[in-house]
């Protein structure tokens, strides 16, 4: 297992947007159906855009110290990136969230507002806008070109990346097909936990990421 698409991965669970999106799915009158056509859509998406990737360099094959100093040099970019958006996070003062009304099941915030009584189609949408490639993603994508290796195994390491970055919904889709009577209760209070300290998490997760990227890239190039 690639140590940066695991560290990478982990960090990419907790995903306010996509528990939002979840927990909205889940208060709809087919939160089955819904929730599965975010998870397929989202994941077919992202899968298509790590693997073409992946397998774009595997095509080109640049020689390997090249891939690896080009790897070094991404890796402490998007580290920065990261760095300089958990500094603007920390420098921009937090707004304070009330405490939710438990008695509502109603999905809350901008993206229960915006995916009131969903088709498929927009579940499915919603599951690709939640889960746009980004920092973390695009620094996953390099670690696994720097190794070089075969293209199932570059296909297998972007799988694993995806199997983190989607587990929430992941184990949503499992969820209801388990304890349906339950879901909505235990994610409505994942969701309020994470909602009231959300900028803390956000803010702590991005820059410890950031700080493993920066320091991987660096050793990296002094190696």
């Amino acid at each position: 297992m690639n140590a940066d698409v695991a560290v990478l991965g982990l960090a990419s669970v907790v995903r306010p947007t996509s528990l939002a999106a979840v927990y909205a799915l889940l208060a709809a009158r087919d939160p089955r159906r819904l929730l599965t056509a975010y998870l397929l859509v989202g994941v077919g998406f992202s899968l298509l855009i790590g693997i073409a990737a992946v397998t774009l360099v595997h095509v080109a094959a640049p020689p390997p110290r090249t891939t690896t100093t080009a790897h070094a040099v991404v890796a402490i970019v998007l580290g920065a990136v990261a760095l300089g958006i958990a500094g603007r996070r920390l420098a921009v003062a937090p707004t304070p969230r009330p405490a939710p009304d438990d008695t509502a099941r109603a999905p809350r915030g901008a993206i229960g507002r915006r995916m009131a009584d969903p088709t498929v189609p927009v579940a499915g949408a919603a599951g690709v806008l939640t889960h746009l490639p980004g920092v973390f993603y695009l620094a996953a994508l390099a670690a696994i070109a720097a190794e070089n290796a075969v293209v199932p195994r570059a296909v297998a390491q972007v799988g694993l990346y995806n199997a983190f970055w989607f587990a929430i919904p992941i184990a949503a889709v499992v969820g209801t097909a388990i304890r349906p009577d339950r879901m909505p209760e235990l994610v409505g209070r994942v969701d309020d936990a994470i909602t009231r300290h959300r900028g803390a998490i956000v803010t702590a997760i991005v820059a410890a990421a950031g700080i493993y990227l920066v320091v991987r890239g660096i050793l990296g190039l002094a190696g």
